[in-house]
């Protein structure tokens, strides 16, 4: 969750408070979706540092991001799935396991 700039709802709140604080601009990209029997829709898609926003409360001065761990830098999810599907036991299976760095790992 992210406070967004009162002036300009496109800036996020990134470390610091009041004063201090650090307005980063977020992305946005503008897509056409095409609707069948119908005119295109526009729709923006806006990002942060940590990922897409899924939610802007304007009234609040909030957006909500999902950040998606399996993004970071070497993290490789399916090459640690291709190892655990060729596991033939229990160990095999938990050492594939320790190459994938996603947030549900244990």
């Amino acid at each position: 969750m992210y406070d967004t700039n009162p002036v300009n709802p496109n800036q996020y709140r990134y470390k610091g408070k009041g004063a201090t604080a650090h307005w980063e601009t977020m992305k946005t990209l503008t897509e056409s979706i095409p609707v069948k029997g119908g005119e295109p829709v526009r729709a923006e898609l806006k990002y942060t540092r940590h990922g897409p926003v899924v939610f802007e409360d304007k009234q609040h001065h909030k957006a909500y991001a999902v950040r998606a761990g399996w993004l970071d830098t070497g993290c490789a999810p399916y090459l640690a799935s291709l190892r655990m599907n060729q596991s033939k036991n229990w160990a095999e299976f938990r050492k594939a396991c320790s190459y994938s760095r996603v947030p549900g790992r244990t």
